[in-house]
């Protein structure tokens, strides 16, 4: 199981350094150990990797396919931590796959599991994202209630890499509203915020 863990952590550093296939080929190696122990636990955290990676190479229903799988082995587990990161991370391909509908049931099951949880990360992640769809769906009120609980919960935490990706989709917020000035003023501060760390 740790060497699983190792190997599903030296992919997400590949990924993160821009080598998706170093990425994939970790996974793939993680993958291969987990299902030969018959491993739940370790299998998803694998999963959980390889989604990311075939979401970076914009394979969207692989993706999902693989995420969908991770949520599955993790239910079954029953560990609700691991669900709700699952639970999150399937409405964040969904989104990228532009399947706006499904990513907004995913992240309302996510934020209600993280407030049953008093994590205060996932819900802020969740938020911030349910903002985002219903800003893409024009539903403006919606998107800024959203906005701004999430950034409640990121100044709260310190969270400056999060704080920018909330006050990006706050500048979409402005821009949809006509207000190109403070547009600029958000994104602008987003992006001294987020200094090295893409969004």
């Amino acid at each position: 199981r740790e060497v699983v863990f190792a190997l599903a952590e030296l992919a997400s550093i590949a990924l993160h350094r821009g080598d998706a296939e170093t990425a994939e080929e970790r996974c793939q190696e993680a993958l291969a150990i987990a299902r030969d122990l018959g491993d739940p636990r370790a299998t998803s955290g694998a999963l959980s990797i390889l989604a990311e990676v075939a979401r970076t190479k914009g394979e969207h229903e692989r993706a999902l396919a693989v995420s969908e799988e991770a949520v599955g082995l993790r239910r079954a587990l029953g560990d609700p931590l691991l669900i709700v990161d699952s639970t999150y991370h399937t409405g964040v391909t969904a989104f990228g796959a532009g399947d706006l509908d499904r990513a907004g049931r995913e992240f309302e099951a996510s934020l209600s599991l993280a407030r049953e949880l008093g994590d205060s990360l996932y819900a802020g992640g969740a938020l911030c994202m349910l903002g985002t769809v219903a800003l893409l769906k024009d539903d403006l009120p919606l998107a800024l209630d959203r906005l701004h609980a999430s950034l409640a919960i990121y100044a709260e935490l310190g969270d400056r890499r999060s704080t920018a990706e909330c006050l990006c989709a706050l500048g979409g917020y402005a821009a949809a509203v006509d207000q190109p000035e403070q547009a600029a003023r958000l994104w602008g501060a987003a992006d001294l915020l987020r200094g090295d760390s893409p969004l």
